[in-house]
Formats: structure tokens, sequence, C-alpha cells
């Protein structure tokens, strides 16, 4: 399925929406600065468990929390001061 269909005004990726099979904890500075982009502009949405073309193949609920924890940690240790962030499950 993809994600257009889920949410009709999400046409690509662009400055305002990103999509990702998963988030790489690897990378924390680099996300920071994706969110800080998002939060420094007219806010954003980070897709997890989407292709780049699109497609949204989802995400068990383990990795689920895994990412949630992620991204409350990147905004702890890496965003000053603290972003508001919420989060979305859609099945």
């Amino acid at each position: 399925m993809k994600i257009r269909e889920l949410y009709p005004d999400v046409i690509t990726e662009d400055t305002s929406y990103e999509y990702k099979a998963v988030l790489n904890p690897d990378s924390p500075i680099k996300w920071a600065k994706t969110l800080i982009g998002y939060a420094n502009d007219k806010g954003g949405t980070l897709f997890v468990g989407v292709s780049n073309d699109g497609e949204a193949f989802g995400i068990d609920l383990e990795e689920v929390d895994k990412t949630k924890l992620l991204i409350s940690r990147i905004n702890d240790r890496h965003i000053f001061p603290h972003i508001k962030i919420s989060f979305m499950v859609t099945a």
C-alpha cells in the first residue's frame, strides 16, 4: 500500500515529509538535525516503515518501541531546548 492511500495529502517526500524503512541508531546527530529542521520550519512528519518510493510496509511493534525510544533519546540528549514530538501508530 502506498503512503498516499493512508494520507492523501502526502504525495512524496519533501521538506515536510520523510520516509524511512527504519531509523539507524548509529546516526543520532543526523536524526537530531532532521528533527530540528522540522521544528525550525512549519513542522514535519517522519514516516518509519515506508520505503523511498512511498510503499508502506510497516514495522513490528518491537521496532515501533525501539524507534520511539530512539527519537525520545535523541531529543533528550542532542536537542536543546527540547522539541515537542508526538508519535502515531497506524495499523
